[in-house]
C-alpha cells in the first residue's frame, strides 16, 4: 500500500493506520522530494506507541537519516536501482538494530542492549559516518555502556555520535552524564573540590545540549537537559557540603537551583510518559531535599529542615510510584527504586526514620 500525506505528521498518521491494519510494530516508508535537484528520497518511519515514547526522544520524530539522492536513469539503469535499494536496506537495517536494542533498554537489560549494539556496529560498518543515521547506533551504545559504568566505552561512543551528527542533543546530554557519573562514582568530595574537571565538562555538555534542543525546537529534550543540569547542581552542592571544611553557604546556593529545576521538569516528563526519566527526576529531587534538610539541620534551623525532609519523602514516594507504571523495566525496578544503597525505597525509609527521631525529640 501507500503511505500518503503532505506533511511528515500526516504521513505518520497514515503509517499508524496502515500498521494497525497489518499488525506491524514498525514501518519504514518514504516520499520523493522533487523540489531538490536531483530529486531526493526521504526515508521515514513509524514506531508503535509503547516504543514510540522513548524513540521520539532519541532516534528522532519521523525521519531516518539524511535524504538520499535519486540517481539518474533509475527506471532504466539496473545499477542505479541497486544503488538506491542498497541505501534503503542499510537504513532499514539500522532502524532494526536500534529498535532491537531499545527493546532490551526498555526492559532494563543494558547488558543485552550493549551486546546487540556492539554486534550492530560490526554489521553496519558500511554505513557512512554522517548522513545515514549512524549517530543513533553510537548514542544507544554509549547510553547502554553508561548504565553499566563502562565510562571509557560510553565516552568514545557518544563522542562518535556527536561527530556523526553535531546537532544531536540527546548525545550531548548522555556525554555530560558520563562526566557527571565519573565525578560521582570515581571521585570523593575532596577530589571533586580540588579537581572539578568532570563536573565542569558535564555542565558544558548540558549547556550545549540545551542550546541544540532549543535550536531544534525540541521541548522534550530541553526538559531532559534541565533534569541533567539539576543533577549536576545537586552533586556540586553535595561536594561543598561534604568536604572536610564545608562551605555551607555555597552548598545552599546550589541546592536552590537544583530543586527549582527538578520541580519544573516533573510535569513535562509526566505528560510525555517518560516513566524512567520521571523516576530519576523524583529520585534526584528526593536526594536534593534530603541533603538540603541535613544542611539546614547543621545550621540549627529545625523547622525548615523538617519541611525539607517532608518534601524528600514526597519525592521518593513519587519515584516508587513509577514502578507500577513500568513493571517490565528491570533497571527502573532494581536500580532506581529498590537498590539497597541508593534506591528510592531505601532513602524513603532513611528519611522516615530521621523524621521520627526529630519529631519524637
Amino acid at each position: 500500500g501507500m503511505v500518503a500525506g503532505r506533511t511528515a505528521r500526516d504521513r505518520a498518521d497514515a503509517a499508524a493506520d496502515l500498521a494497525e491494519q497489518v499488525g506491524a510494530h514498525v514501518l519504514v516508508y518514504g516520499h520523493i522530494d522533487d523540489r531538490a535537484n536531483p530529486p531526493e528520497l526521504v526515508l521515514e518511519f513509524y514506531v508503535a506507541p509503547r516504543v514510540r515514547v522513548e524513540s521520539a526522544a532519541t532516534i528522532g520524530r519521523y525521519q531516518l537519516g539524511d535524504p538520499v539522492s535519486i540517481p539518474e536513469g533509475l527506471t532504466t539503469d539496473l545499477l542505479a536501482e541497486e544503488s538506491l535499494a542498497g541505501r534503503v536496506v542499510d537504513r532499514s537495517e539500522l532502524l532494526f538494530w536500534v529498535l532491537l536494542s531499545l527493546r532490551d533498554d526498555l526492559l532494563g537489560r543494558p547488558e543485552e542492549a550493549l551486546a546487540t549494539l556492539r554486534r550492530a556496529e560490526t554489521e553496519l560498518d558500511r554505513l557512512r559516518e554522517q548522513g545515514d543515521g549512524k549517530e543513533h547506533l553510537y548514542y544507544f551504545k554509549g547510553r547502554s555502556a553508561l548504565f553499566l559504568d563502562f565510562f571509557d566505552e560510553a565516552e568514545t561512543a557518544l563522542q562518535s555520535a556527536g561527530a556523526s551528527n553535531p546537532t544531536y542533543a540527546r548525545a550531548q546530554i548522555a556525554l555530560g552524564s558520563v562526566f557527571l557519573d565519573r565525578a560521582q562514582t570515581l571521585q570523593t568530595p575532596e577530589e571533586r573540590a580540588q579537581d572539578p574537571a568532570n563536573l565542569e565538562r558535564a555542565i558544558g555538555s548540558y549547556e550545549k545540549a540545551l542550546e541544540l534542543a532549543r535550536a531544534d525546537n525540541d521541548p522534550l529534550n530541553e526538559v531532559i537537559a534541565h533534569l541533567a543540569f539539576a543533577a549536576a547542581y545537586r552533586l556540586e552542592a553535595e561536594t561543598w557540603k561534604s568536604i572536610s571544611q564545608p562551605d555551607l553557604d555555597r552548598a545552599a546556593q546550589l541546592y536552590d537551583p537544583a530543586i527549582q529545576e527538578l520541580h519544573l521538569v516533573v510535569e513535562p516528563l509526566e505528560q510525555a510518559d517518560q516513566v524512567r526519566l520521571l523516576a530519576q527526576a523524583y529520585a534526584t529531587l528526593g536526594a536534593a531535599h534530603t541533603q538540603h534538610a541535613q544542611l539546614l539541620q547543621i545550621q540549627g534551623d529545625l523547622p525548615a529542615s523538617l519541611g525539607e525532609y517532608e518534601e524528600a519523602r514526597r519525592a521518593f514516594a513519587g519515584c516508587i510510584a513509577q514502578g507500577d507504571r513500568a513493571p517490565e523495566d528491570e533497571l527502573l525496578q532494581t536500580e532506581i527504586i529498590a537498590h539497597e544503597e541508593s534506591g528510592c525505597q531505601h532513602w524513603d525509609q532513611v528519611v522516615d526514620e530521621i523524621l521520627q527521631g526529630l519529631q519524637g525529640g
